[in-house]
């Protein structure tokens, strides 16, 4: 259909540009549009991770919430950063979440296995004992004091 649009022009090149720049201009901003913004679903976190009652040294963490895609997000001297659903900066879906807690002794190299800095069970959101509740409108300050 379009093809025939532009084909059947006979009002010279002048208005064949003008329909390819309109057709242009309307894809970028049909394409663009659903993507800007805030997410609605989303609030940002933030918080800290212990272990024995001292900052967890390194690490990563999950959220999984009853529904939907799961948060991720760094642990760096028990801080955690870079908490995020889709793209970095974004957020965690509001709502209950699970959580999993992964550290190493050392990051390792290739498909190495290096043993766990914290025990086991923090590796799988169901056995972790890790619970999290993530409210709209503001910035949810969270703390995981984890035990051997």
């Amino acid at each position: 259909m379009i093809r025939f649009w532009f084909r059947q022009s006979t009002q010279g090149p002048q208005l064949l540009i003008t329909r390819t720049l309109t057709v242009g201009l309307l894809l970028v901003v049909g394409v663009g549009i659903p993507g800007c913004g805030k997410r609605s679903d989303l609030a940002i976190a933030t918080g800290k991770v212990t272990f024995k009652g001292k900052p967890l040294k390194t690490g990563h963490i999950v959220m999984e919430p009853a529904t939907g895609r799961s948060a991720r997000g760094r642990i760096v001297d028990g801080e955690i950063v870079d908490l995020h659903t889709y793209e970095n900066g974004d957020g965690v879906r509001i709502g209950t979440h699970q959580v999993s807690i992964t550290a190493f002794v050392r990051e390792p190299k290739g498909m190495e296995i290096v043993p766990s800095a914290i025990p086991e069970r923090y590796r799988d959101p169901s056995s972790s004992g890790l619970t999290a509740t993530i409210e709209a409108g503001k910035t949810n300050e969270l703390l995981f004091e984890l035990v051997e």
